[in-house]
């Protein structure tokens, strides 16, 4: 039985140092108007978990439409979090593709049984999102997104 009900990447994302920059550079390839960057909730909203424990990690974002899927640009804070360790430990560069989901909870548990741990997880307006490490297998980390 398949972990997904469908299988569709939303999006594909970026770690980046500095947001406005590549997203003048992702805009003018996409022949886009470059995004307002926006910054994600602080702790008290977003209830962040980084590696099981909460973290005041904030980052700053840019959502750029490309066909069937939008690329996502983040540029991590300071604070422990999992976009912080692939900036440290990788540098710039893809770092997941996104694919909504109906029951996160059961979603990631069912990941995770296969061996490959939530290791962020948050809410956002409107939904929560949760990090797979399944680099070891795909490459890239998954995030699953699902949007009440």
């Amino acid at each position: 039985m398949s972990i997904f009900d469908t299988f569709e990447i939303a999006q594909v994302a970026f770690i980046v140092r500095d947001i406005e920059k590549s997203a003048r550079a992702w805009a003018a390839l996409l022949g886009a108007d470059p995004p307002e960057p926006v910054i994600t909730g602080p702790q008290e909203e977003a209830h962040t978990l980084y590696r099981g424990r909460p973290t005041p990690a904030r980052a700053r974002l840019a959502f750029i439409p490309a066909g069937q899927v939008t690329v996502e640009l983040i540029e991590p804070d300071e604070h422990p979090s999992i976009w912080r360790e692939f900036l440290d430990e990788e540098g710039e560069g893809l770092h997941h593709l996104g694919v909504y989901v109906k029951d996160l909870p059961e979603r990631a548990r069912r990941i995770e049984a296969l061996g490959f741990p939530l290791v962020q997880q948050g809410d956002y307006p409107g939904g929560r999102y949760a990090y797979m490490d399944t680099r070891s297998l795909l490459g890239v980390m998954l995030e699953l997104l699902e949007n009440f």
